[in-house]
């Protein structure tokens, strides 16, 4: 189909309006377009056919405005490219390969009842920037600049929110109420999207206010929730904290001022109203709950608030993206550069500027490529790890100069820079001892058994020395007031954010003792110590910026993988008859033997490297990252996963931007 054949279809649907065409009819308008799109099929013979349907008074009279922003926006988020049109659709972003799934509406309709997307509800936006995945808090654009605040209500960080009616779904893409108009985009492209949610187990609540205070009734720990404690507790805060624990209309108290005291600032902070939904989160996935429904108090209707994916009515519904956070199961469309894995909040500006300093080791390392058919005929078993980088030392992050550098060893690097002495990989003794287990029936068998580094989340590197000794540098350099030092010292000791053991031994953030403590500490006291300074309260507070620290200190190729990426290095085992080596690591004592092969040239994602294991975790788990972890599990190297490889890494090359080298 022409691409001006495809605007004016669009600009036909706009003429249609949602009061006053019955749904029966607005469905056959999308279905009609979707399916033409996906099949293939001649696209405005097909729709102008549905077109047809409609008395053409009723297309006349329409507003122009009323029934385009529900096609339009669920066409912006399909991310399917029409037939003639180069590239992606309206773009809108990765472009899904097309389904080998039947697409009619009866068909993808009996996916979504299988996977209980059965309940039809609304999303209104103004937003002018495509997306594939909702976002939850405030929005930023490419530069860093709000587009869209939050309503600061911790309810409003639990997930994506949606309207039961369309009607209440169009107050807001028209911004009709006058709250949206002092925190929504003033500009922008207004629709609806028509959306599927999950109806497994939907939790409701009789009214606003209940879902709120239920919000409310949890404990966290912030710096702004530990400072009214201890205000309210006339400067104790352990008598205060106890308080706060026992007393349920305390603790709401708190937890609302907190709220309100950090949406006052200059700069609105919400980090105390993600903590409750955080947590509020944590209850309601344990249970299974997969929808929140409340009455809305202000806009009217009922609303519900997606736990689960929300999919588009649109969508596929392929169980293979039975897991996936986007729309339609394919990428985010655009990445804002102040948000990314490497921290929980905001970055103050993008990776690309962040600055840090080196010394090159005496020794480079030398990496070197293998191809898939080099492995093929064995076995693979994920060596899991962070993404710290290798060689020489970090001297400097942000421009603040370490007074000892500070060594690399490594992450992936670690296999290329020690299989000389015999070791390929350096863990505590116990996952050692697994990875052996693990490999032994295989070399019984005469099987090879290959080792691909596999990239562990981009805050896992808080646990080896990389980070916690950069940290606890750049700490005691700090600028910052008597306060803040006690106020961080108290966050560390007692129980909160994930982390249920007390820390009373904690020597505190500024005291000579803090390097001996944390190189002994215990994996969640290192984890700890990062993610309490990975707080915008705190670098505002002139502490360390956990991000810039997290950046420094990780290989570059794996910024910006997906979790569970593997490739980038691969050894082989060889036990080499039981002897064992030093491992030459700060923060690993045991180490496994073996003989670096190479890496792939690339990260290679989990569903094709382990094409065999990774369906059943992901459709048996509902966390496949913790499951595939922990199971340990192996693929074998066969023609079909050679071919399988092969082929993506050829067209990841193909896809890669040219180098402008001849």
């Amino acid at each position: 189909m022409a691409e001006t054949d495809y605007r004016a279809l669009v600009e036909r649907l706009a003429r249609a309006a949602i009061g006053g065409i019955p749904m029966v009819q607005q469905a056959r308008f999308g279905n009609a377009l979707v399916g033409a799109l996906n099949e293939g099929a001649e696209t405005s013979r097909e729709a102008a056919a549905a077109l047809g349907t409609l008395p053409p008074s009723e297309l006349r009279q329409a507003p122009a405005n009323a029934l385009y922003p529900i096609y339009q926006g669920a066409i912006q988020n399909m991310m399917f490219t029409p037939l003639g049109v180069s590239g992606k659709a309206l773009g809108s972003g990765p472009v899904l390969p097309r389904s080998s799934l039947p697409m009619d509406e009866a068909s993808r309709m009996a996916r979504a009842k299988e996977q209980a997307y059965t309940l039809d509800a609304y999303h209104g936006t103004r937003s002018p920037n495509d997306f594939s995945q909702f976002e939850t808090g405030p929005i930023y654009d490419d530069a860093g600049n709000l587009l869209h605040a939050s309503s600061g209500d911790p309810n409003a960080f639990l997930g994506p929110h949606f309207a039961k009616e369309p009607a209440v779904a169009n107050k807001f893409a028209g911004n009709t109420v006058s709250w949206m108009q002092r925190s929504r985009f003033d500009e922008g492209a207004p629709r609806v999207m028509p959306m599927r949610l999950n109806a497994k187990n939907v939790h409701k609540f009789d009214s606003e206010e209940a879902l709120n205070n239920h919000i409310y009734d949890h404990e966290v720990s912030t710096p702004e929730v530990d400072y009214m404690i201890e205000d309210r507790a006339g400067g104790d805060l352990e008598a205060g904290s106890k308080k706060y624990e026992s007393d349920p209309e305390f603790r709401r108290s708190i937890n609302e001022q907190a709220v309100q005291n950090e949406l006052s600032l200059d700069e609105p902070s919400h980090e105390t109203a993600q903590a409750l939904a955080d947590a509020a989160r944590r209850g309601f996935d344990a249970r299974g709950v997969t929808t929140i429904q409340y009455p809305n108090a202000v806009e009217g209707g009922t609303s519900y608030i997606s736990l689960a994916p929300p999919r588009s009515r649109f969508a596929a519904f392929d169980p293979a993206n039975a897991e996936s956070g986007y729309i339609l199961g394919a990428g985010p469309t655009k990445n804002n550069p102040l948000i990314h894995a490497i921290s929980a909040v905001k970055l103050t500006r993008p990776i690309s500027e962040m600055e840090a300093t080196y010394k090159a080791p005496d020794i480079p390392i030398m990496e070197k490529a293998v191809t898939p058919a080099d492995l093929q005929g064995g076995y693979l078993i994920p060596a899991f790890g962070d993404r710290s980088r290798a060689g020489g030392f970090l001297t400097s992050v942000s421009g603040e100069k370490l007074k000892t550098p500070v060594p690399l060893q490594g992450g992936h690097q670690y296999m290329p820079a020690h299989s000389e002495r015999g070791a390929v990989w350096a863990s505590d003794p116990g996952v050692i001892t697994r990875l052996e287990n693990k490999a032994a029936p295989y070399l019984e068998q005469g099987k090879p058994v290959y080792l691909p580094y596999t990239a562990m989340a981009a805050d896992a590197v808080d646990y080896s020395h990389h980070v916690w000794d950069t940290l606890s540098q750049l700490a005691k350099q700090a600028d910052i007031s008597g306060r803040t030092e006690k106020m961080f010292n108290a966050k560390m000791r007692k129980p909160g954010a994930g982390y249920a053991a007390e820390m009373r031994d904690f020597p505190g953030i500024k005291s000579s003792e803090l390097y001996d403590w944390l190189s002994n500490a215990a994996g969640d006291e290192r984890n700890k110590f990062a993610h309490m300074l990975d707080s915008r309260t705190f670098m505002d507070k002139g502490l360390p910026n956990v991000a810039e620290v997290r950046t420094a200190v990780t290989d570059p190729r794996l910024l910006d993988v997906p979790w569970g990426s593997s490739g980038l290095s691969i050894s082989q085992y060889a036990p080499l008859g039981g002897a064992r080596v030093p491992s030459l690591h700060d923060s690993y004592i045991a180490t496994l033997l073996g003989k670096y092969r190479g890496g792939l040239g690339g990260s290679v994602p989990p569903e094709v490297m382990f094409p065999d294991v990774w369906p059943a975790i992901q459709s048996s788990s509902k966390s496949p990252m913790r499951a595939f972890t922990m199971r340990l599990t192996e693929q074998p190297t066969n023609q079909q996963w050679v071919d399988t490889v092969s082929q993506y890494l050829l067209n990841q090359r193909k896809a890669a931007p040219a180098s402008g080298k001849p």
